[in-house]
């Protein structure tokens, strides 16, 4: 990946908040409409831009606000870890599991210079499993 490149941040109550209504109802599409309410977010412009659009490049939804596969993933905590581990894998560089200690837990210690994540983006995703 570039250098310069940002990485999609979705903050750690939209996640839970977004993870826990998919898990009730997994038909829910996820669209700025939906998501601006669900969140109680002053717009769905806002949502789009701060919530939405980063969950699609995470591969969770699809350009309708559905659950993609790993979005189905996502939701059930029987396959959340792996979920998180496609995205690790996939999206961020792999110098993102040096900021965390050998339990997988953030090490906020450990920093990146240039990589925009933050650890408050690994406590959402603290639960993946270690390569091994």
């Amino acid at each position: 990946m570039a250098e310069n490149a940002s990485y999609p941040k979705v903050s750690a109550n939209a996640w839970r908040a977004l993870r826990a209504r998919a898990a009730a109802a997994p038909s829910t599409k996820l669209t700025p409409a939906s998501v601006a309410a669900i969140l109680d977010m002053s717009s769905p412009k806002s949502a789009a831009d701060n919530v939405v659009y980063p969950m699609r490049r995470l591969g969770l939804i699809d350009e309708d606000g559905a659950l993609t596969d790993r979005g189905q993933k996502w939701r059930v905590d029987g396959t959340y870890a792996d979920a998180c581990d496609e995205i690790i894998s996939e999206i961020y560089p792999p110098e993102l599991e040096s900021l965390t200690d050998d339990d997988g837990n953030p090490d906020k210690g450990r920093s990146r210079r240039g990589c925009s994540i933050k650890a408050s983006a690994i406590r959402t995703h603290q639960t993946w499993p270690r390569r091994t």
